[in-house]
């Protein structure tokens, strides 16, 4: 990530009101829940930010879910016990229609999976979830290697494994370069 750049928690501080992004639910559940989404517990809302600046630049939103096991490929439910699958939910992720082209959705993005990550270590999730709002969206998840649950081509989800796997390669250096 550029160097001016942070990602926070989201706080009273930051210009929820001057956030767009052209997609109203999103934009509404920035400015008028997410805060009060946080004191409910029912999820946890990080902006991307310039380093002292109140802008929001994009944000994700993230909490606990689970994914039918019907609705999972069957070869990725072998040998699993038979109830939902314990997951992470990145439940809302937007960034600003003037920041857009600059790679904040991938930087905001591959920080929830980091989270995810996290997470998964300490309480056990098998996968990342999320509900791509249109087409746009759910190919843009598909780029970082979700995939489709079987019933819902706009429900999509990555095995934390496969999340691991991909934040490793992220985090290699670029021989190739010198």
């Amino acid at each position: 990530m550029v160097s001016d750049l942070c990602i926070s928690l989201l706080s009273p501080d930051f210009d929820r009101k001057g956030f767009d992004c052209d997609v109203p639910e999103l934009n509404d559940f920035l400015s008028k829940r997410a805060r009060k989404h946080m004191t409910q517990r029912m999820s946890v809302t990080y902006v991307l930010h310039k380093e002292d600046e109140c802008e929001i630049l994009g944000y994700y939103a993230i909490s606990m879910a689970e994914i039918r096991m019907i609705d999972l490929q069957k070869e990725l439910i072998k040998g699993l016990p038979r109830h939902p699958v314990p997951a992470v939910r990145i439940g809302r992720l937007a960034v600003s229609k003037s920041h857009r082209e600059k790679g904040y959705g991938s930087e905001l993005l591959w920080d929830a999976i980091e989270r995810a990550l996290s997470l998964s270590d300490q309480i056990g999730a098998r996968a990342i979830e999320a509900h791509a709002k249109n087409d746009s969206a759910r190919k843009f998840y598909l780029k970082h290697g979700f995939i489709s649950l079987v019933d819902d081509k706009n429900h999509v989800y990555i095995l934390m494994e496969t999340a691991r796997e991909a934040l490793e390669r992220l985090e290699e250096p670029d021989t190739e370069s010198d």
